[in-house]
């Protein structure tokens, strides 16, 4: 299974350090800065960290700055996890199956964003100040295998 870039991402057993340690680290790596949609939005943190984690970027099926470039996107999709799921290449499996490290659809006030979850309890997205923020995993819709 390839990435966006062609690159094919690592066994969870190939990555040293491969959970709440590695999840920790490439979150603290995460630059802060503004906002923007595409660089700095829930999708760019999550992409981040997965290649922070594997090695691949998935995000690069899609290219988009602005709100109406994102709602395009996920309205030819289907919705949000139909846009994950085209980039990730893999079906979303249901919240009991996810493991620390995978990508996750979290629903807060009827508002959806992209996350990883960070421990077994946890989930770490960005909201619209581009801050790592820690959230309760009973938010999460689904998720996908950042791994395979």
């Amino acid at each position: 299974m390839e990435a966006a870039d062609g690159s094919r991402p690592r066994r969870a057993d190939q990555i040293a350090g491969a959970g709440e340690l590695a999840v920790r680290k490439a979150i603290n790596n995460w630059r802060v800065r503004p906002f923007a949609r595409g660089s700095a939005d829930c999708c760019a943190f999550a992409d981040y960290i997965v290649g922070q984690l594997t090695g691949v970027s998935y995000l690069g099926h899609f290219s988009y700055s602005d709100d109406a470039g994102a709602e395009s996107i996920i309205k030819a999709h289907g919705g949000l996890a139909g846009a994950v799921t085209l980039a990730m290449r893999r079906a979303p499996i249901p919240p009991e199956e996810l493991r620390v490290g995978d990508v996750v659809l979290i629903t807060i006030l009827d508002k959806q964003a992209i996350g990883i979850l960070a421990t077994d309890s946890s989930v770490v997205t960005v909201f619209e100040d581009a801050i790592p923020r820690s959230v309760r995993r009973d938010f999460v819709d689904m998720g996908w295998h950042s791994w395979v």
